[in-house]
């Protein structure tokens, strides 16, 4: 295991370098344990889709966290530090002489964290998960709760890429309260990762937002920009204008618009009413537009 531990160091340590610069955008919310799979293909945005593209947008924005009533993926940069959990889960996972489901001594000063699933193999791909009960982590403010699936591509090789999928975690500090993760943070190689945030949609699709850079909040509106995967239609950047909720029209926006584009050269804009209406308008990039 000798071998595997180093790669593991060195992952780790790459890890922790790129999460001071390569996380600054975050994400959390959605349902449990969802993972997106469905289309990442630049949308081709036109009359068939602009208003299911635009009504799933502004719902990938109010995904709420339950403790804060700020959504989740866009709050998490401070309702929870992301960095740092991040750093926790690497440090915790450079373990792997331990046997499979033991409790894994000093990462809790109460409660418990234990490893399943330990690879034996020290190239190729392995998968493994950390469970946290409760964990008052060592060393710091924050208690961890859920589940954390370390997946990397080959653990021989420190240059190849990782994610780590946290499981309805939930975190707790005693300033910001509790925070629930269901969350990717998908890495190419330890120096360049992402955060998504996947969900299943009021239309029953698994969507996912990320490459946050978003301020505000629920009540005065959000703005900023995104990048939002339609499960069904593909992918599309996406600018947020005063988008708000007030309850009434949940999971969807009570007021603000959002414009969203595809790198194909396609657009379109959608706006939220207070009256739980939408209208907008698209256009193919060939040409063609409309509206709705």
């Amino acid at each position: 295991m000798k071998k595997t531990r180093k790669h593991f160091k060195y992952i780790m340590l790459s890890a922790f370098i790129l999460l001071g610069t390569a996380c600054s955008s975050g994400g959390g919310g959605g349902d449990d344990g969802v993972t997106f799979d469905g289309n990442e293909a630049p949308a081709a945005i036109d009359a068939s889709n602009a208003e299911a593209i635009g009504t799933g947008s502004g719902e990938a924005v109010q995904k709420a966290d339950a403790s804060t009533s700020l959504p989740g993926a866009l709050a998490l940069g401070s309702s929870a530090n992301v960095n740092q959990i991040n750093s926790i889960v690497l440090s915790t996972a450079d373990i792997l002489t331990l046997p499979a489901a033991e409790e894994l001594p000093g990462v809790c000063s109460s409660g418990s964290a234990s490893i399943s699933d330990v690879p034996s193999a020290t190239s190729g791909p392995i998968e493994f998960t950390i469970t946290y009960k409760t964990c008052a982590v060592t060393g710091t403010n924050i208690i961890a709760d859920g589940k954390a699936v370390l997946d990397f591509d080959d653990v021989g090789n420190p240059d190849a890429g990782f994610t780590i999928t946290y499981i309805n975690f939930k975190v707790t500090d005693p300033v910001n309260g509790t925070t629930t993760l269901n969350l990717v943070m998908d890495c190419t190689n330890p120096a360049s990762c992402t955060f998504n945030s996947d969900f299943v949609g009021s239309d029953g699709s698994t969507h996912r937002i990320t490459d946050f850079s978003i301020s505000g909040d629920a009540s005065s509106g959000f703005n900023g920009s995104a990048t939002f995967l339609h499960g069904t239609h593909g992918r599309v950047s996406i600018t947020i204008t005063d988008i708000s909720y007030n309850g009434t029209c949940d999971p969807f926006p009570s007021g603000g618009s959002i414009a969203f584009s595809s790198s194909n050269g396609s657009s379109g804009t959608i706006i939220f009413n207070s009256d739980c209406t939408v209208s907008g308008t698209w256009n193919n990039g060939a040409g063609t537009s409309g509206s709705f």
